[in-house]
């Protein structure tokens, strides 16, 4: 009879300890889950900005009559961020700078920078990886 009583205490033992483990193991694991959550979204986004920062200068050194205004290649840069950014609700727009040193000149480059704001999960702020940004430079035909 001794035996089955130390058998039952052993096991409640088990069991508390187990919840304490928990109590520890639980707070890193999530925030290490969230925290990848956080990065891929970042590295996502980055790579949403370089593509809208590409195809904003590829529609700024293209042949057109008129040619692409400054309005115009912005424009491309921001529908091509609310397409494919994932800003979880966020109404912070990304910037977009344009310079053209020389000129419209052929052979003279134009430079498009995408600058966007990430703040990543409401939970990890403080963890977020901050502004993105991306330059595409290319050569007017």
């Amino acid at each position: 009879m001794r035996c089955h009583y130390l058998l039952g205490k052993s096991r409640h033992h088990g069991r508390g300890l187990a919840v304490i483990e928990m109590a520890f193991v639980l707070p890193v694991f999530l925030m290490l889950a969230f925290a990848t959550i956080t990065y891929g979204l970042a590295l996502y986004n980055q790579a949403v900005i370089t593509n809208a920062s590409r195809e904003a200068a590829r529609a700024g050194i293209s042949f057109r009559v008129p040619a692409p205004s400054h309005e115009d290649i912005t424009q491309t840069a921001l529908d091509y961020c609310q397409e494919h950014l994932i800003t979880f609700g966020s109404q912070v727009a990304p910037e977009v700078v344009i310079e053209e040193p020389a000129g419209r000149i052929p052979g003279e480059p134009l430079r498009v920078t995408v600058s966007y704001a990430y703040t990543g999960l409401a939970l990890l702020k403080v963890l977020s990886p901050g502004p993105l940004a991306a330059t595409a430079t290319m050569i007017f035909e």
